[in-house]
């Protein structure tokens, strides 16, 4: 009787690995995420980023991202991807928004940030450009980008 109580623990971690690796196997793919990496820094509004998604049924996929400044206003973004808006938030300063992935090739982060001083508004224009010999999967290969800041008004 000891010995059954002995090897019970080992039997029951055995099946708990073997159930872990049968739901290992299923036919989704695993994410393989790239980044974030560090696109630009927006004075007063914070810094922008991008991931790679190489593992996306769609590859490649790409997310923006955003990190607010934790000194300054809270700040109102919107996301558009291939012409359409994907989500808009509400960041307050010093929060951290990661956005969908997408497969379009053109991302648009615009920003408002209303103070005493006035409204500061920025977007930043992210092109993957296709058909180029970067994946812009590294940090030393970022996409094409335009960005505007108009001052407080």
């Amino acid at each position: 009787m000891r010995s059954f109580r002995v090897y019970t623990p080992v039997a029951l971690a055995l099946a708990m690995l073997l159930i872990a690796g049968a739901a290992d196997s299923t036919n989704e793919r695993p994410a393989k995420l790239r980044g974030p990496y560090l696109l630009v820094t927006l004075p007063s509004l914070g810094a922008v980023t991008w991931t790679c998604d190489t593992a996306a049924a769609r590859y490649p996929s790409f997310a923006l991202g955003y990190r607010a400044s934790p000194r300054y206003a809270t700040t109102s973004v919107e996301l558009r991807a291939g012409g359409h808006r994907v989500a808009r938030r509400v960041v307050q300063p010093g929060q951290r928004l990661r956005l969908p992935f997408s497969s379009a090739r053109t991302q648009t982060l615009s920003f408002v940030q209303g103070t005493g001083a006035g409204t500061l508004q920025a977007s930043v224009f992210v092109n993957f450009v296709p058909n180029t010999p970067v994946n812009y999967c590294s940090p030393y290969s970022p996409p094409s980008l335009k960005v505007r800041v108009s001052p407080r008004g």
